[in-house]
């Protein structure tokens, strides 16, 4: 098929990968937040901004082509592979058919509409659009016939038109080899967006529970963002105010995944939120050490009463989560938390009761839930392989569900 008619040319340089891919995305979210702290969230646009940047390695004649072409095209609209993308042909697909077999599924938001390139080694890259994906996603129509066979193994990838960020400087290692990094934004189009086939693992009420952990390879860290305004008029005594009845609270860690289906559901995450818009339910993750009770009739108990003296009434932390013995997760809406201060320990009673035949405090882990939203519009994820991917998520804490 002739290119997409806003499209000067693919870009058929392939990404090196002794370097990572960074793909990213970002919404738009208005938060207006009020001096008692709640929050209200208007989403300022539909689909997010995405980006990919990468860098080329290039010698001989694939060097001086790309020269020229940036030379000509640098400014224009570009068909991009997206290297992090790759599938291969499943079956050789002869000049005429409109027909591709993949040998894995296309990503959980690829649609008709949408592009492809096929390259494979001493041959032309050719570009095709989607008509239709069958259900198993690996069987695509395409909108066209095939201009030339492909045979088996040949690499599909998706395409979306892309223009250049601004400047790219790269170095010239020697006279014949270049390498390059650049950083090209998507194009948007006019179609809505996707809904995704990925759903929530979890849900209590309207709202999603994130419960896959972060990577405790790199230690996670806990912001205490509750910063105090002081007056002082020079002359007498000084004095503070709050902004807020409970503080904006941030968690950070990082994620790490091991294969493209698990990055994908991140990503249907961040579109399910849209940025910093929706918020969900989240574990802490931090323990806080259940014990038998020394407290008459109490189920759930924790050493200390600080929970009990200083969040009772908290409308941020919700629940409480146990895994149990076989990993499961388990939530219980909490009802009460009351300081027992003659035993030194707070009571957490709870709506549900504890059905198993031994006791909460012989589980794995047990801590708080709490309402959180996103603390970016933006995710950036780092593709170190075509397969495994690190990024860096936020967390903030937030006292409405609104």
């Amino acid at each position: 098929m002739p290119l997409p008619s806003t499209t000067a040319a693919i870009f058929r340089f392939p990404h090196n990968w002794s370097s990572s891919v960074t793909e990213s995305r970002e919404y738009k979210t208005d938060v207006m937040r009020s001096r008692d702290g709640t929050e209200q969230r208007r989403a300022m646009r539909s689909k997010p901004r995405k980006s990919l940047s990468f860098d080329v390695l290039l010698d001989g004649n694939d060097a001086t082509a790309l020269d020229y072409m940036l030379y000509a095209l640098q400014p224009h609209v570009w068909l991009l592979p997206q290297w992090h993308r790759q599938r291969r042909l499943a079956s050789s697909a002869a000049t005429g058919t409109d027909i591709l077999v993949l040998d894995q599924p296309v990503a959980y938001d690829a649609q008709a509409g949408d592009y492809l390139v096929l390259m494979r080694t001493g041959q032309e890259p050719e570009a095709q659009t989607i008509a239709a994906i069958a259900g198993d996603r690996v069987t695509i129509t395409l909108v066209d016939t095939l201009e030339a066979d492909w045979s088996t193994y040949s690499a599909v990838y998706p395409a979306v038109p892309a223009q250049i960020n601004g400047a790219a400087s790269g170095k010239r290692l020697t006279s014949g080899v270049l390498r390059l990094p650049l950083s090209f934004s998507y194009i948007v189009d006019s179609r809505p967006p996707v809904s995704s086939t990925l759903t929530a693992d979890d849900t209590i009420g309207d709202l999603e529970v994130l419960v896959r952990p972060i990577n405790w390879v790199n230690s996670p860290e806990a912001g205490y963002a509750w910063v105090p305004m002081m007056i002082d008029a020079q002359i007498g005594p000084t004095a503070y105010e709050t902004d807020g009845d409970l503080p904006p609270n941030t968690r950070k860690g990082e994620v790490t995944t091991e294969t493209r289906a698990e990055t994908d559901w991140w990503l249907a995450f961040f579109d399910r939120c849209r940025g910093r818009q929706r918020p969900f339910l989240m574990p802490t993750w931090w323990d806080i050490n259940l014990q038998d009770p020394l407290t008459a009739g109490a189920t759930f108990e924790v050493p200390g009463t600080e929970l009990g003296t200083y969040l009772t009434g908290d409308p941020i932390h919700t629940h409480l989560m146990v895994r149990k013995r076989d990993r499961s997760l388990a939530f219980f809406e909490i009802t009460a938390l009351t300081a027992n201060v003659n035993d030194g320990v707070t009571v957490i009673t709870t709506t549900e009761a504890w059905a198993e035949a031994y006791e909460p405090w012989e589980c794995v882990q047990a801590c708080l839930v709490s309402v959180c939203r996103l603390a970016s519009d933006r995710l950036e994820i780092e593709w170190i392989t075509d397969e495994v991917a690190k990024f860096a998520i936020a967390i903030q804490i937030v006292e409405d569900v609104a």
